[in-house]
C-alpha cells in the first residue's frame, strides 16, 4: 500500500519558501554581513580589483534596488499627482500624497536624488577612464588589470 501523501499547511510552506529565498544562494540576508566592509571600502575610496570587480557589491545592489523600485515609481506617481488634468481621474493620488503641493515637494526631492545618482555615475565613469568605460558599455567586455598585490 502506498504511503499517504503528507500535506503541509500553507503558512508552513510560505515560511520555508521565504527562509530559503532570503538566505540561500546569495539572497538578501546572505549579503547583510558584507555591508560594513563595503561601506568602509567606499569611505576609503577603494575600488575592487581583480575578479571582485566583475560583481556588484552589496551597496550597489541595494542602491539599484532603491532606484528601480523606489525612486523611479515615486517620481512617476508624484508627477502624475501634480498634474491638474489627471487630478480628476487619479484623485486618490492627491489624497495619498497629502495634496498637490506636498506631492510637488516630494517630486522635487526625488528628482534631486535621481540627479545625484546620475552625477555619481558620471564621475565614476570619468574616474575610470571614459574610453575604457564606453568600450565596455558598447561591447560588453572590459579589461581587468592584474592586481599589483598578486604579482
Amino acid at each position: 500500500m502506498a504511503e499517504a501523501a503528507r500535506t503541509h499547511p500553507p503558512l508552513e510552506v510560505l515560511r520555508v519558501f521565504l527562509k530559503l529565498g532570503l538566505s540561500s544562494f546569495g539572497g538578501p540576508i546572505a549579503h547583510i554581513r558584507h555591508i560594513g566592509r563595503s561601506v568602509f571600502e567606499h569611505l576609503r575610496l577603494r575600488s575592487p580589483h581583480g575578479e571582485e570587480a566583475r560583481q556588484y557589491n552589496v551597496l550597489q545592489k541595494l542602491t539599484y534596488l532603491a532606484v528601480l523600485f523606489g525612486l523611479l515609481p515615486f517620481i512617476a506617481l508624484t508627477g502624475l499627482t501634480t498634474s491638474a488634468g489627471l487630478d480628476a481621474r487619479l484623485h486618490f493620488l492627491t489624497a495619498v500624497f497629502g495634496g498637490r503641493q506636498s506631492a510637488r515637494s516630494v517630486h522635487f526631492i526625488t528628482a534631486t536624488a535621481l540627479v545625484m545618482f546620475f552625477l555619481i555615475h558620471i564621475v565614476a565613469v570619468l574616474g575610470a577612464g571614459p574610453l575604457t568605460e564606453m568600450r565596455s558599455i558598447v561591447t560588453g567586455w572590459f579589461v581587468i588589470k592584474p592586481d599589483r598585490r598578486e604579482s
